[in-house]
């Protein structure tokens, strides 16, 4: 009976230390992945950053272009002038 119970209690061991390794190896893998998602956020932050960047660069430079062909349009007017058409309304948008 004391071998059986013996017995019984060390397979009972193994199998708690398997399951502590397995939840050892859970943990890690849990950690790691937290990393992985943290490390994509911030890549998306800073893609989202560079396109706003981008798209502001190039929303000036398009109205830098409209501004520089109204004027030509327009007589070639000065900016002062092509902003008293645009608040008069005599100048389409």
């Amino acid at each position: 009976m004391l071998i059986t119970n013996r017995i019984q209690l060390n397979d009972e061991n193994e199998e708690l230390l398997e399951n502590a390794s397995s939840e050892r190896q859970t943990a890690g893998m849990m950690k790691y992945l937290r990393g992985k998602q943290r490390q994509l956020q911030d890549t998306c932050a800073d893609s989202q950053q560079e396109r706003q960047v981008f798209s502001k660069r190039s929303h000036k430079d398009v109205m830098e272009r409209v501004t520089s062909m109204a004027k030509f349009i327009y007589d070639n007017s000065d900016e002062r002038e092509l902003k008293e058409r645009r608040e008069t309304g005599s100048m389409s948008r």
